[in-house]
């Protein structure tokens, strides 16, 4: 007897069964009854607490050099072990990830556009979502770390562009597809990471301040304006003694 279960559900079927032997013991007309219970193999990533299903994970806006996890509890929902892999994948239109500017989100309308190749495989280390590879027996959870870091390096020369007053703040908008596929089934849970990269934006009202020929052991002060042009984050600003 053979079954393949075509949806979730209970079936039942009852099959009659014909003699066609004149010498068997057995009733010139009987029947099988086959039932089967069809479950759903699957598996889901839940927010930490397991409150709720973690399909997005939002890091915020953030500077360079900084790093943000968060966390989530992944669970095989299933009556059966399962193995899984998490692939950098393409989204729906092909896009495997996208990255936009600030100015260009403005310009557009909220449009983004597709990274190139050699960026893409730079936002596997950006945003990571970990660990790669693991096996789940039946109602088991692992813990997933989620992690969004926009490395430093290249972020200086945008900083000192940003120092002229009103200079707009150089931002970048990540946005990264992954699927945590199950090696015995193919089936894909998505999960999408988004988030905000930064650099510190100052406007000065003044850059130049002279003083002129000052008398021996006087005391002037002159006075400006320091401006955090970040709309998204505070920015800490701390003055060195030159004098």
């Amino acid at each position: 007897v053979a079954f393949k279960g075509p949806s979730v559900g209970v079936f039942r079927a009852v099959l009659p069964l014909h003699c066609i032997d004149p010498g068997s013991r057995l009733p010139v007309v009987s029947s099988l009854e086959v039932t089967a219970s069809v479950v759903k193999q699957a598996l889901t990533l839940y927010t930490a607490n397991g409150a709720a299903v973690l399909d997005v994970v939002d890091f915020g806006a953030m500077y360079y050099g900084q790093s943000r996890v968060v966390s989530g509890l992944l669970t095989n929902n299933g009556p059966l072990p399962v193995s899984f892999a998490v692939i950098f994948g393409k989204d729906r239109g092909g896009a495997t990830s996208v990255m936009t500017t600030a100015s260009d989100l403005v310009k557009h309308g909220g449009a983004r556009a597709g990274l190139t190749e050699s960026a893409q495989d730079a936002e596997k280390f950006i945003m990571t979502l970990e660990p790669s590879r693991g096996t789940l027996a039946p109602g088991q959870s692992l813990t997933m770390t989620c992690t969004f870091a926009p490395p430093a390096t290249g972020a200086t020369a945008a900083a000192g562009a940003s120092l002229a007053a009103d200079a707009p703040s150089p931002s970048l908008y990540f946005k990264v597809p992954y699927f945590i596929e199950m090696v015995e089934t193919g089936a894909k849970t998505k999960v999408t990471l988004k988030g905000e990269a930064h650099v510190p934006s100052l406007a000065f009202s003044a850059t130049i301040f002279q003083f002129g020929p000052c008398p021996i052991n006087s005391h002037l002060d002159m006075e400006f304006t320091v401006k955090n042009t970040n709309e998204e984050l505070p920015a800490t600003v701390a003055f060195g003694k030159l004098a």
